[in-house]
């Protein structure tokens, strides 16, 4: 199939079933064994600053993207701007926002072994050199937001929490998401046979 083609498929056969973080982050409990943590002073600015590129781009500064064609004066813009963007973030704090940021680790078991051969794969690991591991999984919970490691993983949380009606109808940006997961995971079953 063609992308257009998943995109209708999904558009036409899959059901509105979109989950809330509370659903997504008791399945991360009770399915893959995750243990809610603290999370560190850097994590936790780093996951605010993520949201609010993500969920706040209004209240930074705007940006203009370059053009291929750029010219040096168009990129030192770029860069001033990308510079008073991060201290905007750096200024706007999580209360202020509402923010609800959550971390976990998720240990190697029979749920999440793929993932870790994923990420060996992915960074130049054994596998074995990883099973004394976690990985991270970060969520905002408000704004519906999360960072976790990509591929596989990532592909499941996003099948996971689904679409809604909305998202169907208008095709958002979480609606390609989850077609690409869809895709993917299509893709990996089909490969494996």
């Amino acid at each position: 199939m063609t992308w257009n083609e998943y995109c209708d498929y999904c558009a036409e056969h899959v059901a509105p079933c979109l989950k809330t973080m509370e659903e997504l982050t008791e399945h991360l409990k009770s399915y893959y064994g995750a243990v809610e943590v603290p999370g560190s002073e850097e994590e936790r600015g780093e996951l605010k600053n993520k949201v609010i590129a993500q969920k706040f781009e209004h209240l930074l500064s705007p940006l203009k993207p370059l053009q291929t064609d750029s010219t040096p004066e168009e990129r030192r813009e770029l860069v001033e701007v990308m510079k008073r963007r991060t201290e905007e973030m750096n200024r706007i704090t999580a209360e202020e926002l509402g923010l609800n940021m959550r971390f976990y680790k998720l240990p190697y078991n029979e749920h999440t072994a793929g993932f870790f051969a994923d990420w060996a794969q992915q960074y130049g690991f054994s596998e074995e050199e990883l099973t004394d591991c976690f990985l991270p999984f970060q969520a905002e919970m408000a704004t519906g937001y999360f960072s976790c490691l990509s591929g596989r993983f990532q592909e499941e949380i996003t099948l996971f929490l689904g679409v809604d009606e909305k998202d169907l109808q208008n095709r958002t940006g979480r609606f390609y998401q989850y077609v690409l997961a869809y895709m993917n995971q299509a893709l990996r079953e089909n490969t494996e046979k």
